[in-house]
């Protein structure tokens, strides 16, 4: 005998339900602070040491302040990954981030530029995109998410009471040599 959705197909999700599911989790539906940047990194190399990055780090960023596009000095002079992204990073959480450079970036306004930050692997400069503050999400974007995981637990509880049901109906005798 195979199970079949023992009317799964027939469960719905009282709003009250997904109302009373988000208002006792609301832990799970947070979101922390994220910030959305661009990045110019400059490594030290073994052609261009510590000074010279440094101070290839202040041209840029004196060319930054004069009106020059972050994204077009980051694609012509970043030694990071997201160069070809014009130093454009996916959102950020504070904890994903290095923590000096975190400290840095949470510190920015949308739009506004980071000094010169000198670290032991090179030189970086930083430009906050976006910045998104902590908090809950609110109803209508979970509602689809706590919807499944309330027909998921259903059909979970239903399947469970058919196999109870099954075997107090079942009877089984082995037979051993």
């Amino acid at each position: 005998m195979e199970f079949k959705n023992a009317g799964a197909e027939k469960i719905i999700v009282s709003p009250h339900k997904i109302e009373a599911y988000y208002t006792n989790n609301l832990e799970q539906f947070k979101v922390e602070d994220e910030v959305k940047l661009r990045m110019i990194f400059l490594r030290n190399k073994p052609d261009r040491d510590a000074e010279a990055t440094r101070k290839l780090a202040g041209e840029i960023l004196a060319k930054i302040k004069g009106g020059a596009a972050f994204a077009e000095m980051a694609s012509a002079n970043s030694d990071d990954s997201y160069r070809s992204e014009g130093g454009l990073r996916p959102a950020e959480f504070r904890k994903t981030l290095r923590e000096d450079l975190a400290s840095v970036a949470f510190s920015l306004k949308p739009g506004e530029t980071s000094d010169v930050l000198e670290r032991d692997d090179g030189c970086y400069l930083i430009k906050v995109e976006e910045f998104h503050p902590a908090h809950v999400k609110p109803l209508n974007e979970v509602r689809v998410e706590i919807e499944k995981t309330l027909t998921t637990g259903e059909r979970r509880r239903l399947r469970n009471e058919w196999i109870a049901r099954l075997k107090a109906k079942s009877f089984i005798k082995s037979f051993i040599d």
